[in-house]
């Protein structure tokens, strides 16, 4: 997400999940990006995290790793043995 305005990221989501509903229109998505978070990053990321609790897959878009916070997510996947996949 980093450097990316909401309206990019929300695209950027939607191309992803139209392909993968391609693979399996079962799939139900857990939106982590909080616009209406007017607190501090930590807290939103925070917020974020808490959202993969619930999740079977983590999923990472092309260039998550330029992004702090999207690379704090992928390390809590690994280190918590959350299923994940780069696209």
């Amino acid at each position: 997400m980093n450097g990316k305005s909401n309206s990019e990221i929300v695209k950027e989501r939607n191309r992803i999940k139209d392909s993968l509903l391609k693979w399996n229109d079962n799939l139900c998505f857990i939106d982590s990006l909080l616009p209406e978070c007017s607190f501090g990053p930590v807290y939103c990321l925070g917020e974020s995290i808490k959202l993969m609790e619930d999740a079977d897959i983590a999923v990472f878009a092309p260039g998550w790793e330029n992004a702090r916070g999207c690379r704090i997510e992928h390390r809590i996947c690994e280190e918590y043995n959350i299923y994940y996949m780069e696209i």
